[in-house]
Order: C-alpha cells, then structure tokens, then sequence
C-alpha cells in the first residue's frame, strides 16, 4: 500500500499492513500477530487489541494501539509518556507509551502503545522513564 485508506469495520487478521509504504489503516476492533511488519511508512489505527510482534522490522510509519498488545519486541526503546494520541482527525485522550524501532532495521517507526490497558508488560520500560526524568 502506498496511498489511500482502508477502513475495516471488523477483525483483521495477522500481517495487516505488512511492508506498507504509505496511506492509511483503521481497524475497527482486534488485529492478528505482526501488525505492520516491515512498514516503511503510513499509519495503522488498531482499536482493539493486538497480538504478538506488531511493528515487526518496521523502518518508519506508525502503529497507534489503542487496546492490548501481545508484547513489545526488545528491538523498541521507549521514548515517552504521552496524554493524549491523535491520530486522523481522532484524538484519544488517554496514556500512551510512545516507542521507537525497530533497532534491527535501523527504524524511526513509532508505536503508540495504550498504558493502562498493557501495564504489566510495559513495567519493566516505565521503570527507564522514571530513572532518567530530569527535574
């Protein structure tokens, strides 16, 4: 996909957005395993929860997962907390951890990963985000 918007009004299944170079993806309730591997640019909106390895060698573009996730590869950093999300003319007013990778493509992609619904597998990075708080 280079250009345009997809609207599923429903599930997908595992490997939405795969190699995706640009354009839009809203998935209305829950996506497989491998949410936009290898994506090079565009935005993918999941409403509903995720599976495993979304963001998968991504180089750019950006994952917005406003539900649960399976996990977070190692290959990500986390780079901040966010309030708020925008994403489409949507704005989803409540935290997000906001994600940078995949280091194993030299990747600038982002993941936007909702916190509450996923604190017990973002813990361990919460911790980084507190240690290096600056006052």
């Amino acid at each position: 996909m280079k250009d345009g918007t997809i609207i599923i009004h429903g599930n997908a299944g595992s490997y939405i957005g795969l190699g995706m170079k640009g354009g839009t993806i809203i998935i209305e309730n829950n996506a497989g395993n491998m949410v936009g591997g290898y994506m090079v640019g565009g935005l993918i909106l999941v409403q509903g929860s995720c599976g495993d390895f979304i963001g998968a060698r991504m180089s750019g573009g950006r994952i917005v997962a406003c539900n649960k996730i399976g996990g977070v590869l190692p290959s990500f950093y986390i780079d901040s907390i966010v309030g708020e999300i925008r994403a489409r003319g949507r704005v989803f007013k409540k935290p997000f951890a906001l994600f940078i990778g995949d280091i194993l493509s030299s990747g600038r992609g982002t993941l936007a990963i909702a916190l509450e619904e996923n604190k017990t597998i973002l813990q361990p990075f919460l911790k980084l985000v507190e240690e290096v708080k600056i006052p």
